[in-house]
C-alpha cells in the first residue's frame, strides 16, 4: 500500500522531551499533539489553504473603500408616472450613480435628480452625516428661466438608510412641475462648480442649467434634513458631470 509520510527531523526534535525531564503522560501527549498540529499546518499547503479565511481581515467600510448605493425615485412629474432606478458608489468625497428609467418619459429628464433628489446621498458622500441612523430629507427646487420667468418647481422627499455596508435611498416626488418640451434634455456647463451652503440641518445651493433646445435656466435648491446626527456647518464645493448613453444617465459628483 502506501508508505506513511516521513515527518521532518525538526518535528521529531520538537516533540522529544528535554534531557533530564520526565513529563507526565498526559502533558507529554498534549504537548506533542500541539506541536505536531502546528508544524503540519505550516508545512501542508492544503491545511493552510483551508484555514486561511479565518485569519483574513474583513472588508473595511473606512475611507478608501467605496460604498455601494441604490436609488429609487417614484412620482408623477407633469402628470405622468415615473419609476427611476439607480445604482452606484460613494466614497472619498465622490458620488457616482447610473440612472435607468424603466419607461421613457417624454417631458422629464432623469438628470433632474440633481435638483434635490440626490441631496441625501451627497450628504453621505461629503461626510456631512455620521452614524447609521436613517436620514429623512425634504428638498425644494425652484427653476427660473430668462428674466426670472418661473419654469417649474420640484419637491422631493426621501428616506436614506445605511446597513451592512450599503446605502439605500428611496425618494418620491411630492410635486414635480417643469415646462420642458418633448425630448428636451438638460445640459451642464463643462465641469461646473456647485457651492452647497450647510447651516445646521438646512442646505442651499444654486445650479445653472442649459438644455438641448437652447434653454437657459437657474435652479435654486433648499433642503432640510432630519437625522440623529446634526450636520456640521460648512460650505461644500462640488464638481458635477453628466454622461448619457441610450437613455441611461450617469452622474458623477465629487467634492473639491
Amino acid at each position: 500500500m502506501f508508505a506513511a509520510p516521513l515527518m521532518p527531523d525538526f518535528v521529531a526534535a520538537g516533540t522529544a522531551p528535554a534531557p533530564g525531564h520526565t513529563p507526565t503522560s498526559g502533558a507529554a501527549s498534549s504537548s506533542r499533539h500541539r506541536v505536531r498540529l502546528r508544524v503540519q499546518s505550516r508545512s501542508d499547503p492544503s491545511v493552510h489553504r483551508k484555514s486561511r479565511w479565518i485569519t483574513c481581515a474583513a472588508p473595511s467600510n473606512h475611507a478608501g473603500v467605496p460604498t455601494k448605493i441604490t436609488f429609487v425615485l417614484t412620482g408623477c412629474p407633469n402628470g405622468v408616472p415615473i419609476d427611476l432606478r439607480g445604482a452606484g458608489t460613494i466614497g472619498e468625497g465622490r458620488l457616482r450613480i447610473t440612472l435607468c428609467p424603466l419607461d421613457e418619459h417624454l417631458t422629464w429628464d432623469p438628470a433632474l435628480v440633481l435638483l434635490g433628489g440626490l441631496d441625501p446621498l451627497l450628504a453621505f458622500a461629503a461626510g456631512l452625516i455620521d452614524g447609521d441612523e436613517p436620514l429623512v430629507m425634504r428638498s425644494r427646487a425652484d427653476v427660473f428661466g430668462e428674466g426670472g420667468r418661473d419654469v417649474g418647481t420640484i419637491v422631493t422627499v426621501s428616506r436614506t438608510t445605511r446597513e451592512r455596508g450599503r446605502v439605500d435611498c428611496r425618494a418620491q416626488l411630492a410635486e414635480a412641475r417643469l415646462a420642458l418640451e418633448v425630448g428636451e434634455l438638460l445640459t451642464l456647463e463643462p465641469d461646473p462648480q456647485i457651492a452647497v451652503i450647510v447651516r445646521g440641518a438646512a442646505a442651499f445651493y444654486e445650479l445653472p442649467l442649459g438644455s438641448t433646445r437652447g434653454g437657459d435656466f437657474l435652479a435654486v435648491v433648499a433642503g432640510r434634513s432630519w437625522s440623529s446626527s446634526e450636520p456640521r456647518d460648512k460650505v461644500v464645493r462640488l464638481r458635477a458631470c453628466v454622461a448619457r448613453r441610450r437613455g441611461v444617465v450617469t452622474l458623477d459628483l465629487r467634492k473639491e
